[in-house]
């Protein structure tokens, strides 16, 4: 217990201290129990659980990554690499929308190493500093900004490319045969004349402004939209009937064109647009995309 001991100034550069100069005083609330609230013994060969009492290893007949909801071991498994290196790891671990801390170290004789996972629930206790704010914010919501970043272009909110094809290609491969899907490939009209004329400036207002139209497309149609180019996109909804498909594509394809800019001179721009519905002659969704894209080609050689 502290006992209002003096308060001394120290040098500046000893801001942190080693822990080996730790005042008993405070060193029990160091312990595992006063921070972490499970634990665990890992055979790093067999991914075993086990207990250890009384000088014995008592297994749980489970792995270790099972509580994990893995369907096998991690490919960046701390436990073999604390025993193999014979050093601490640390690790945060997801399970849903809970983040986890685990401290592992090795355990165990010559003859038989294990892991000794320490493991907490950091969920609401980890804060993460944030430059932009000067503030902090948690765990969980840096991990949703990650994924949000994997998944979506931060200055237009739209799926990236490699993202929407792998979703495309899950649509095509589990389609029922009769659900009603329409894939919609659309092209700015002379982007690059834009940005010639107008500056990147502005074109970049323009790519924002389509985007955000897109986005409220897709949204009314149930669907989810991609920028699969510089100045070329791709609208996916499934479940939508092909006179539906079409009077949302033609409506968007209106209100892009409705949309007034400013450069050196007030412009206004078009899109091109190509529709393929999904049907038994689609083997992937390269054979869907290929028929709209097409289509949208088609489209824009016919405005010229």
């Amino acid at each position: 217990m502290y006992n209002g001991g003096s308060v001394q100034r120290r040098r500046e550069e000893d801001a942190i201290f080693p822990i080996q100069h730790i005042d008993p005083s405070i060193e029990g609330r160091l312990s595992p129990g006063a921070f972490f609230e499970h634990y665990r013994l890992v055979d790093t060969e067999t991914y075993l659980v086990y207990d250890y009492r009384d000088g014995r290893f008592l297994s749980h007949d489970d792995t270790c990554y099972r509580c994990w909801s893995h369907g096998r071991p991690c490919t960046n498994c701390v436990s073999r690499i604390a025993v193999r290196e014979n050093r601490q790891v640390v690790k945060l671990e997801t399970l849903g929308r809970s983040i986890f801390l685990i401290v592992t170290i090795p355990f165990g004789g010559s003859d038989r190493k294990f892991a000794l996972e320490f493991i907490k629930n950091v969920t609401d206790d980890l804060m993460v500093a944030d430059i932009e704010t000067d503030g902090n914010v948690t765990a969980v919501d840096l991990v949703d900004r990650i994924n949000e970043l994997t998944v979506r272009h931060p200055s237009t909110g739209l799926l990236r490319k490699e993202y929407a094809e792998r979703e495309l290609g899950k649509l095509v491969a589990q389609w029922d045969g009769t659900s009603p899907t329409t894939l919609c490939i659309l092209d700015i009209d002379r982007s690059k004349q834009v940005n010639d004329e107008h500056g990147h400036l502005v074109g970049d207002e323009v790519l924002a402004r389509v985007s955000q139209l897109l986005l409220e497309s897709a949204e009314h149609g149930g669907g989810w939209a991609s920028r699969i180019g510089g100045d070329e996109f791709m609208l996916v909804l499934p479940s939508l009937p092909k006179d539906k498909a079409d009077t949302l594509t033609e409506a968007l394809e209106a209100g892009i064109a409705a949309c007034k800019f400013q450069g050196t001179e007030p412009f206004s721009v078009t899109v091109s647009h190509g529709a393929a519905r999904l049907d038994a002659r689609h083997g992937s969704w390269r054979d869907l995309f290929a028929e709209a894209d097409r289509a949208m080609y088609a489209a824009k050689q016919a405005r010229r």
